[in-house]
């Protein structure tokens, strides 16, 4: 589910589009202050049906690390989570179907985790 999808994401138009609105949207001051999720957030994840805990931390494509949970922004699930705030839910399309990520926390930190 993490590995390889941003390739997906930045090879396609409209998805490529939809992220960079993300980003802009993540950028302005508005959604600073609504403590939502942008590039450097750590965040806690619940899956919907298993009920099973997340936690990453969204970081550059150069930092990604998905085993360590540093995935990139422009991966499928860091996509899906940039600007939604506690409770909101993530749907994410893998080759295993839909999965549903509820945002449990969002912690944003000035730096981002380097290992």
């Amino acid at each position: 589910m993490l590995l390889k999808a941003e390739y997906r994401i930045l090879m396609d138009p409209i998805e490529l589009c939809l992220l960079l609105g993300r980003l802009e949207f993540c950028a302005n001051q508005t959604s600073r202050l609504e403590n939502r999720v942008r590039i450097g957030s750590k965040v806690i994840l619940k899956n919907i049906a298993t009920e099973e805990p997340l936690e990453l931390w969204i970081v550059n494509l150069e930092k990604a690390s998905p085993l360590k949970g540093l995935v990139s922004f422009t991966s499928a699930i860091g996509a899906a989570l940039l600007g939604l705030r506690c409770g909101d839910v993530a749907q994410v399309n893998t080759p295993y179907g839909v999965l549903k990520w509820q945002l449990i926390s969002v912690n944003n930190y000035s730096e981002n985790k380097e290992n």
